[in-house]
């Protein structure tokens, strides 16, 4: 009886996400068994659970989803999606003569303030590639409304970015680009090692309207726009970009944005 009772508390353990069972040996060969396979399966739930926490810290949760539920094969779809890239200007003078450390906490404070906010308005963080972020908005899955849901997300993103360099002892300022569009959406690599990504025109452009942009700059591109209710945001075009990998120039609209107020100490 008394094993008993410690197998029903190890299976609450179990249930409560606690795989740290102890479970003493007994001389009946039957509950003898049955205890060492609850503590084989606790101990194989345990690894289960820190694999998805790495999964969870190499992907976007997500990405994660689909792949611990198999959605996430070689090959893709065709999808409406909008992305977004943000990069830090200046990083390269600004890291000049910082410790390698320093540098590494103050990108992760940074991204991690812009994660929360891309989370939040159901993004999916692609990549992170040194002091820029990669964010999908309709891949791997539609919210119906994704390029306002990439168009809030800026504004959000510049406003904590902004708001963030009101305390901090080294401001960083940002460039944002947007654009919208069909893309090939889905796992990209070998048999054994694969990754979620989008590949197309729009991808290009929205890394080139990224880089057109100044400090404290949105852009983003007419088919973004178009998507826009005038009364939520306000964009006013600018003049067409020349931009890289382009035959003619590209029209492009400034995303305006209310700066936060400054803090008070």
């Amino acid at each position: 009886d008394y094993l008993i009772r410690r197998m029903v508390d190890a299976t609450v353990r179990i249930k409560a996400g606690k795989f740290n069972i102890n479970l003493p040996p007994t001389r009946t060969h039957e509950l003898n068994a049955l205890s060492v396979s609850l503590t084989d399966m606790a101990t194989e739930l345990e690894l289960k659970e820190r694999y998805h926490s790495v999964l969870q810290m190499v992907a976007d949760p997500q990405v994660a989803d689909e792949l611990i539920h198999g959605g996430l094969r070689l090959g893709g779809e065709m999808r409406e999606v909008s992305i977004l890239f943000c990069d830090v200007r200046g990083y390269t003078s600004m890291s000049v003569g910082m410790d390698p450390a320093e540098v590494i906490s103050l990108l992760n404070e940074h991204m991690s303030a812009l994660t929360r906010i891309v989370h939040a308005r159901k993004g999916v963080v692609k990549q992170f590639t040194g002091d820029g972020i990669m964010i999908l908005f309709g891949a791997p899955k539609s919210y119906g409304c994704d390029a306002l849901d990439a168009a809030h997300c800026a504004v959000e993103m510049m406003r904590e970015r902004l708001r963030l360099n009101d305390l901090a002892e080294r401001p960083m300022r940002i460039g944002i680009g947007i654009a919208t569009g069909i893309v090939v959406a889905g796992g990209l690599g070998a048999e054994n090692r694969a990754e979620y990504t989008v590949v197309g025109e729009r991808v290009n452009l929205a890394a080139r309207l990224c880089s057109a942009a100044a400090a404290d700059e949105i852009l983003i591109d007419e088919a973004t726009m178009s998507t826009l209710p005038p009364e939520e945001l306000n964009v006013e075009p600018i003049e067409a970009l020349s931009l890289k990998g382009y035959s003619r120039p590209i029209p492009a609209w400034r995303l305006h944005y209310h700066p936060p107020e400054p803090a008070t100490t």
